[in-house]
Formats: C-alpha cells, sequence, structure tokens
C-alpha cells in the first residue's frame, strides 16, 4: 500500500484547491464553489470599494482556471482593471511567514469544516504523506516534479498545503487541537496586522479568525 500521495487527482481530486461543488465555502456572506477562487479573491488590494466587489464576483462567478488568472494578473476584469495585489501578500515577517500562507490556512479550514464528507475523507488518508505535485513549477504549495524543478538543488520544496492538510488531519482524527503554544503561532500568523485590518479583510473578528486558523470550533454554512 502507498505510503505518499503525490498528486491531488482522481481519487484524491477533493484535496485539491481546484475540486469543485455548488456552495462549497461560505464565505463573505456568499458561496465560493472552489476554495481556489476564495485563496485568488483574498488577494485582492484594491481600496476602492466598488472594484473590490466586481473584482471578487468576477472570479466568484468565472471558472476556477480564469480565477487563477485573475490572480496572477494575467487576465483583466470586465472593466479593465488587473488585481493589485495585497501590499504583504508575498513579504515574509519576522518569522518567515508570508500572509498567503494564513490565507490558505482560512480556506482549508473553510473547506473541511463545512463539508463533513470531505472532512471524512481526509481522514481516510490515514498516515500517508500528502504532497501537491505538480508540473507547474509550484514548490511553495507543493511539489514541482517537471525535469527542471527536479533537477535544480537550490529549489526550496516547502509543499506548504500538503502540511496543512496534514495538520489538519491530525486534529480532525484526534477530535481536538493539536498541543501547540497558540501565542506563538499567533504571532507568526499575525504579526504586522491590528485588529481593524484583520475585521477588514477576513470580516470576523480577531477570535473567530484564531478558531478558524486553528480548527478549534467547527463553523458551518448557513442552514
Amino acid at each position: 500500500m502507498t505510503k505518499i500521495i503525490d498528486s491531488f487527482r482522481g481519487e484524491y481530486d477533493f484535496l485539491s484547491n481546484f475540486f469543485e461543488r455548488d456552495k462549497l465555502i461560505h464565505y463573505d456572506n456568499r458561496y465560493w464553489n472552489s476554495s481556489e477562487k476564495l485563496y485568488q479573491a483574498l488577494k485582492i488590494g484594491t481600496t476602492n470599494i466598488q472594484e473590490e466587489e466586481l473584482q471578487k464576483e468576477t472570479i466568484r462567478l468565472g471558472t476556477t482556471k480564469e480565477s487563477k488568472a485573475y490572480g496572477k494578473g494575467k487576465k483583466k476584469f470586465p472593466d479593465g482593471s488587473i488585481l493589485k495585489l495585497r501590499y504583504d501578500w508575498d513579504t515574509p515577517n519576522s518569522l518567515g511567514i508570508e500572509f498567503k500562507q494564513t490565507a490558505m490556512s482560512v480556506v482549508t479550514a473553510l473547506k473541511y469544516t463545512q463539508n463533513p464528507d470531505l472532512k471524512d475523507m481526509l481522514i481516510a488518508t490515514r498516515e500517508k504523506t500528502l504532497i501537491e505535485g505538480n508540473y507547474w513549477h509550484d514548490n511553495y504549495f507543493g511539489i514541482c516534479y517537471c525535469e527542471k524543478c527536479i533537477n535544480d538543488n537550490l529549489i526550496k520544496r516547502r509543499n506548504v498545503l500538503g502540511k496543512l492538510l496534514m495538520f489538519s488531519r491530525t486534529e480532525y482524527t484526534l477530535q481536538q487541537p493539536l498541543e501547540i503554544d497558540l501565542k506563538d503561532l499567533q504571532e507568526k500568523f499575525m504579526e504586522g496586522l491590528d485588529r481593524h485590518e484583520l475585521e477588514d479583510i477576513f470580516h470576523y473578528s480577531y477570535d473567530v479568525l484564531r478558531r478558524y486558523l486553528y480548527r478549534n470550533t467547527p463553523f458551518n454554512k448557513p442552514s
């Protein structure tokens, strides 16, 4: 029996951010049918409220593939604008944590707490190592298996998404949060953001966001 899952396709496509389901995630008073769309929408850094709303809805209502193009600034929105990235998206704080990792933590938590069947499927992967294997040179959230990346010894293969999923799986299996220094983790994820900024970004209080990040409490979709 294989101890490694290195492709989020086929039997394990539910692990992918491109996995689609009607009303998969409820967030920001709207439904998202893939976690990739929500992740890309969290990149939006414009301060213009109307422009922000247009960009969110365009990402939400388009295809998941298109959402990635919008998020990378490779596709223009209907008004001709291009996504302006959050100022701190790719900038590591003093502990080396980029804000995009925080966003992925939130998206992952929402996906599995709001869909119990997917949570059960994640738990069913048991002790297997989860790797977001790909061929599009993503060595941050996954590991790229293209010849160029495999032969480049200078590339750091972080597999952040795979690690987030395994961390979540352990908590779900134990049915309790891991024994971790929550204060330390809060500092790693939250440094540089005050309470008001967090509320503006996530539309939830600091305490609710904290529980989203560490899966202490399941959050359900509206009935």
